[in-house]
């Protein structure tokens, strides 16, 4: 493997000695099978906003958690983290409801992009509510995926993979990590060939 191109949030890689279909199957496994954290539960308690509950939940559902804690050995399968958004405007100016409002009662999971505006308040409007993460995969629901977008092309020397890290882990750690499902799932299909 050669790295053409990497950033903080992108990288660009060649596979070499392997065919089309290991590359794809790669990129699958970078697509849809890396295990990252996504709120899944929103239980609002007061939404006096413009925005549906519903709508709400959508929005913090695909806020980009820090998944990093996943691969330290700090958080498990099992581990549920909750958040809490207890927002009031007081004042006449309009107020945004950003990502850096949420509260973690995991010191090891933060919001990322904090600037990130989930709805906004006029005065004596309320937004409280409780949410909770969990570990999961992006062929369940694409609020799991660790990549924004995927890109394979066939070239002379191998095959060119390039994609987009949504900032929940470093563009490296999810390349290592899907080579490292990609050797699982290949020796879990050797036996029965």
């Amino acid at each position: 493997m050669e790295i053409v191109k990497h950033g903080e949030e992108a990288i660009t890689f060649i596979l070499k000695g392997f065919n089309n279909g290991i590359a794809n199957s790669l990129r699958r496994i970078i697509l849809s099978e890396i295990p990252i954290l996504s709120i899944d539960v929103v239980q609002v308690y007061q939404n006096d906003s413009l925005l549906d509950d519903e709508f709400i939940a959508h929005r913090l559902g695909m806020v980009v958690l820090d998944s990093s804690a996943i691969y330290s050995g700090k958080l498990n399968r099992d581990t549920k983290i909750t958040f809490t958004l207890d927002v009031t405007c007081d004042s006449y100016e309009t107020i945004d409801v950003t990502v850096d409002m949420i509260k973690s009662d995991n010191s090891h999971v933060k919001c990322l992009y904090p600037d990130t505006i989930l709805t906004r308040l006029f005065k004596g409007q309320t937004l409280k509510l409780l949410a909770s993460a969990k570990i999961g995969v992006g062929k369940d629901h694409a609020k799991w995926s660790s990549v924004c977008g995927i890109g394979m092309e066939p070239i002379e020397e191998g095959t060119k993979i390039s994609f987009e890290s949504t900032g929940a882990l470093a563009p490296k750690e999810i390349v290592r990590l899907g080579l490292d499902l990609l050797n699982v799932n290949l020796f879990k299909l050797q036996p029965s060939l």
